[in-house]
C-alpha cells in the first residue's frame, strides 16, 4: 500500500496547493503587523545591502542572548543584494518556504501512499500553523531547515525498517546535510534543539544509519560559520545575554522544575497534528467599536474553532496511542517501512519535552514549531492504515483552513487587513540609514504615505547600536519587582 509512485495529476494537485500557499503567503505578508523581531532582521539585510558586510549574528532571543551565525542577516541581506526592492524579501522567503514543502512532501512519499502524500502536503502548506509564521522574521525561514531533517532522517532510516543499503556516497552526503539542516535552524531559531534531540534518540534507538564520517564534517562546516560570531563575542560578551528584566530570573532547567511548560510542549505536540490552532493566529481580539453583528459573528468563530479544535486535538491524541501502543499488535506491524512512522513518533514527542523541560522558559509555538512536520506523523500513519475518513477530515480541514486564515490574514494578532506593509518596510530602513539609502523601498508609497512614515521613523541610533553593532544593554539591576 506504502511508497505507491506519484501520478500526473498528484503533482497538478502539488502544484494547485503550492499555488494556494503563494497566493496567502503573499497576502499575510501584505497586512503583516512588525515588531523589534522584523526590525531587528531588516536592519542586518539593509546593512548587508548597504556595506557588503553579512553581521554574524542574529536576532535577540526571548530569554537567552543572540542568535549566532550569519544566516538571519543573509535571508534578508542576499535577497536586497540582488535586487534593492520589497518584492526581492518577499519573493525569496516564499522561494525558501515552498522548497521546504516540496522537500517534505518528497519525505513523505517515501513512506506513505499517494493520497496520503497529498493530503499530507495540503495540511502542511495550508494550516494556518505554517501561514501564520509568513512574516519577515526568523521563524518564518525555519520549514526548509526542518523538512530537510525530516527528510534526511526518513532516507537515513536503518536497513532494519525494510530498506535497500544506501552506497556509502549517499549515506555521507544526507548525513551531511542532516547536519547541516539541523546548523542552518540554529542560526535562526533556539528551537533548534528539538531536532538535535530527536536525531540523538533515533540514533540511540538504532532507528538510524548514519555515516559518521558524513557527521563530522557536518558538525565541522557549522562550527566554522559559527567561529566569526565566538570572536565578536570573545571583544563583545554582552550578545550572550538579554537585557529583558523577565530573562534574568529564567535558567536552563525551568520546565522541569516547574511542570507545566512540559505540559504545554505535550500539548503543543499533540495540536500541532489538529486544528487547533493558536488563538493568536484565528482568533479576533474584540473591539468595543465593533457592531453587534460583526461582535456575535467573532464569538460564533470563536465556539466554531474551539469546538472543532478541541474535537481534532482528541483525535491527534487518538492517533499517536495508535501509532505507539496499537501499531505493533496490529496486522500492519509486518510492513516494516511503515514501521519507521512509530519510530519518529516515539523519538519527536520525546525530544519535545526534553525540549519543554530543559528551556528557560514556558515555550510557544513558534518556539517549537521546527516539530510541526514530525507532529504530523501519527495522524498521518492513522489515516494511512484507517482511510475510511480521510476524505471527510480533508473537506473539514479545507473549510477550516479558508475561514482560519481569512480571519488570520485579515484581523488577528500579527495581522491586519489595515496595515501597509510597505511603509513599514521603508520606515524600518529609516531607522537606520538615511533617506537617500532607503528611496528604493519608498517605490509604491504615495507622496502623503511616505512623508507619514518619514515623520513615524525617525533615525534611532539605539537601535542601530543594539542591532547592528551588537551593543546589547546590560539588564537592570535587580530584576522585576
Amino acid at each position: 500500500m506504502t511508497n505507491e509512485r506519484l501520478q500526473v495529476k498528484d503533482y497538478l494537485i502539488i502544484a494547485l496547493v503550492i499555488a494556494i500557499f503563494a497566493v496567502a503567503s503573499i497576502a499575510y505578508q501584505n497586512t503583516q503587523h512588525f515588531s523589534f523581531d522584523q526590525q531587528q532582521m531588516l536592519l542586518k539585510g539593509f546593512h548587508a545591502l548597504f556595506t557588503g558586510e553579512y553581521l554574524p549574528w542574529g536576532n535577540e532571543a526571548s530569554a537567552l542572548g543572540n542568535l549566532p551565525g550569519y544566516v538571519s542577516s543573509f535571508v534578508i541581506g542576499f535577497p536586497l543584494q540582488i535586487h534593492a526592492s520589497v518584492e526581492s524579501l518577499l519573493i525569496f522567503q516564499l522561494l525558501i518556504r515552498i522548497a521546504g514543502i516540496l522537500i517534505f512532501a518528497n519525505g513523505l512519499s517515501l513512506l506513505y501512499s499517494r493520497k496520503i502524500v497529498l493530503f499530507g502536503t495540503f495540511v502542511f502548506a495550508l494550516s494556518p500553523w505554517m501561514l501564520y509564521q509568513t512574516m519577515l522574521y526568523n521563524p518564518a525561514y525555519l520549514s526548509i531547515g526542518t523538512a530537510l531533517a525530516f527528510n534526511c532522517l526518513i532516507r537515513l532510516r536503518s536497513p532494519k525498517y525494510g530498506v535497500p543499503e544506501l552506497t556509502y556516497a549517499l549515506r555521507f552526503a544526507l548525513s551531511l546535510l542532516l547536519v547541516l539542516a539541523v546548523g542552518y535552524c540554529l542560526q535562526l531559531h533556539f528551537s533548534w534543539p528539538v531536532l538535535a534531540a530527536t536525531i540523538g534518540i533515533m540514533w540511540l534507538r538504532r532507528d538510524l544509519k548514519v555515516s559518521y564520517l558524513g557527521i563530522i564534517v557536518g558538525i565541522a562546516i557549522v562550527a566554522l560559520s559559527l567561529w566569526p560570531f565566538v570572536q565578536v563575542v570573545m571583544v563583545n560578551p554582552s550578545l550572550l545575554t538579554n537585557p529583558s528584566a523577565y530573562a534574568q530570573d529564567r535558567y536552563l532547567g525551568y520546565g522541569l522544575v516547574n511542570v507545566y511548560p512540559v505540559f504545554k510542549g505535550l500539548l503543543y505536540w499533540l495540536r500541532f497534528g489538529s486544528l487547533l490552532v493558536t488563538q493568536k493566529a484565528i482568533v479576533p481580539p474584540i473591539q468595543e467599536s465593533f457592531t453587534l453583528a460583526f461582535t456575535v459573528l467573532c464569538y460564533v468563530w470563536i465556539g466554531l474553532s474551539s469546538i472543532v479544535g478541541g474535537a481534532t486535538v482528541l483525535f491527534s491524541a487518538l492517533c499517536n496511542y495508535f501509532t505507539i501502543r496499537q501499531f505493533p499488535k496490529s496486522e500492519a506491524a509486518s510492513d516494516v517501512k511503515l514501521s519507521f512512522t512509530r519510530a519518529i513518533t516515539i523519538s519527536a514527542l520525546l525530544a519535545v519535552l526534553i525540549a519543554a523541560a530543559a528551556a528557560p522558559l514556558v515555550l510557544n509555538f513558534w518556539q517549537i514549531a521546527v516539530i510541526i512536520p514530525f507532529a504530523m506523523i501519527p495522524v498521518l500513519t492513522y489515516f494511512e492504515l484507517k482511510p475510511r475518513f480521510l476524505k471527510l477530515a480533508t473537506i473539514i480541514s479545507a473549510v477550516f483552513f479558508v475561514l482560519a486564515n481569512i480571519w488570520g490574514i485579515m484581523y488577528s494578532d500579527k495581522f491586519d487587513y489595515t496595515g501597509n506593509m510597505r511603509a513599514s518596510i521603508y520606515g524600518h530602513c529609516l531607522s537606520g540609514f538615511s533617506k537617500e539609502q532607503c528611496a528604493p523601498f519608498a517605490q509604491g508609497l504615495s507622496p502623503e504615505e511616505k512623508a507619514d512614515t518619514e515623520a513615524r521613523f525617525p533615525y534611532s541610533q539605539d537601535a542601530v547600536d543594539r542591532v547592528i553593532k551588537g551593543l546589547i544593554p546590560p539588564p537592570p539591576q535587580g530584576g522585576e519587582d
